[in-house]
């Protein structure tokens, strides 16, 4: 997951500098990347009955084309076709329930400015 991580922290800072030369969805496809090192293709057939649902409630009329799995977290990387054409990738658990890439935190920033020193006298 550590891998899979920073293969997106990677891409997205890559994604900025190319990100005006993208459509919406090459952006989303870009932005998950799969590691080969930790998903494991399958076949479709092995897919879990609730994440094939979870993709057509999802991405409706859509075709799943490739799937793999990291077998240690169970989570599965569905790279599916829409009825217009597009690939989407989508993460989920064997539930399936989706799993979001958590969004990047920054430090909050202070509500209240600093009160300037008074000098001593």
């Amino acid at each position: 997951m550590k891998k899979l991580l920073f293969a997106i922290a990677l891409v997205s800072g890559i994604g900025f500098t190319t990100n005006a030369a993208l459509t919406p969805a090459q952006s989303v496809i870009l932005s998950t990347v799969m590691d080969t090192e930790e998903y494991t293709v399958i076949e479709i057939t092995e897919v879990p009955k609730a994440v094939t649902d979870a993709v057509a409630k999802k991405h409706e009329g859509s075709t799943i084309k490739k799937a793999a799995v990291d077998k240690e977290t169970m989570i599965y990387q569905i790279t599916a076709e829409t009825t217009e054409g597009k690939e989407v990738v989508s993460l989920f658990k064997e539930t399936g329930e989706e799993v979001i890439e958590p969004a990047a935190t920054t430090p909050a920033e202070p509500t209240t400015p600093a009160e300037p020193a008074t000098p001593a006298e």
